[in-house]
């Protein structure tokens, strides 16, 4: 069965950007190890603890410092990052390997801890291989959300189950009051990730249109 990896930066990310990804995998009989690296509070350790067991999955945690703003590594030392991550994960190399996007903005803003988490990850495995979810911003008139990015090159719809799931482990969260508002609609359907390489099912390749 395909081994994977998906390496986040904080207790809720995995959740809201991969966990329909996890749970049909998962139901494949996929193999996955989900690290999240900068989990500095006890609350959001036990979400993070309690979220990994519901799914079934080996995991880690590091309590590197959770910070937004500035320039990446500024808080968190790089060496130390890359030590705690590669012992995290073993010598054993995975088929597929899911992350932060590289874009500036993240996934739906710019975040120092999404970019350290990413470029961390590289220096373990070819950047190329690097699945890296894909969400953009549009601002209706009743404000933000968080929609699959133009720049989606695979996506995942949801079922009815999964996207319920996704939104009981979202109101589940330490923060949920202020972070469902802040990201608006945080459990977007279908999720989205951008890739170079030929993804299998469950992943669906984006259609293009033909010019005219």
């Amino acid at each position: 069965m395909p081994r994977a990896w998906m390496v986040v930066a904080h207790h809720d990310d995995a959740l809201l950007w991969g966990h329909g990804l996890l749970l049909r995998t998962l139901a494949l009989g996929w193999e996955w190890t989900l690290v999240a690296m900068c989990v500095d509070r006890p609350r959001y350790q036990t979400y993070f603890d309690d979220y990994a067991q519901h799914l079934g999955v080996r995991h880690a945690r590091h309590a590197f410092q959770n910070y937004q703003l500035g320039d990446c590594f500024s808080v968190n030392a790089a060496d130390d990052m890359a030590v705690a991550l590669r012992d995290s994960l073993g010598a054993e190399r995975p088929d597929w390997v899911v992350s932060h996007s590289a874009k500036r903005r993240g996934e739906y803003g710019r975040h120092a801890n999404h970019h350290e988490v990413l470029m961390t990850l590289w220096g373990l495995v070819p950047r190329e291989q690097v699945i890296q979810f894909a969400y953009g911003q549009h601002y209706p008139a009743d404000g933000m959300c968080t929609v699959a990015d133009l720049d989606t090159s695979h996506f995942l719809p949801l079922t009815y189950a999964e996207q319920l799931d996704k939104l009981n482990w979202c109101m589940k969260a330490p923060d949920a009051g202020t972070s469902l508002v802040a990201l608006g609609c945080p459990c977007p359907n279908p999720e989205g990730f951008q890739s170079s390489l030929d993804l299998p099912r469950p992943w669906v390749q984006r259609r293009v249109s033909a010019p005219t």
